[in-house]
């Protein structure tokens, strides 16, 4: 890859970098003076990231790190797109787009919304694990009890050929002695 190739793919990566800035700040309503002081940087870097300006300038992880967490998505979310690490995974592509698109999703929303997923997945995962062990472990022991029980019918009815004297009991119910 070239120079001017590299140079290409880098304006890419920023303007979906300010693009994701952008929505992520609008989406909690919040002014870039509200969103710096909540970031805890300057104001005219953030607005230099928003708007693009620093042409040829890689942001500093550490700032995109702070603006990542101050627009509540994970921490490395504006880093990965800047590394272009966000979009080749899926088969999307970080292209400039004018500000008037159609209604479909743009480059920076499937970032965003493959962001969101990841970090809510392992918590997902958690609430699933958590009822099935709530829900259907306990029923297994049930299906165990039953099993037994039918094997012992079973055995009964093949040694006795037509007298069944089988105690019987249902799982969870307990028998009066």
């Amino acid at each position: 890859m070239d120079g001017a190739e590299e140079t290409a793919e880098e304006s890419k990566r920023r303007t979906a970098v300010a693009r994701a800035l952008r929505k992520g700040r609008n989406g909690l309503e919040l002014t870039q003076k509200a969103l710096a002081k909540k970031a805890g940087i300057g104001y005219s870097t953030l607005r230099g990231i928003e708007q693009n300006r620093d042409e040829g300038k890689r942001h500093r992880p550490l700032t995109l790190k702070t603006l990542s967490l101050a627009i509540d998505r994970p921490e490395d979310f504006l880093n990965n797109i800047q590394e272009g690490q966000i979009g080749r995974e899926t088969g999307d592509v970080l292209e400039s787009q004018s500000e008037e698109t159609s209604d479909e999703l743009e480059p920076t929303d499937s970032v965003v919304l493959r962001s969101f997923l990841d970090a809510v997945a392992p918590r997902l995962d958690e609430i699933v694990i958590a009822r099935l062990n709530e829900i259907v472990v306990p029923r297994l022991d049930k299906i165990d009890t039953v099993e037994v029980q039918v094997r012992a019918l079973m055995a009964a009815f093949h040694s006795s050929k037509n007298e069944i004297a089988v105690d019987f009991e249902y799982p969870g119910s307990e028998q009066d002695a």
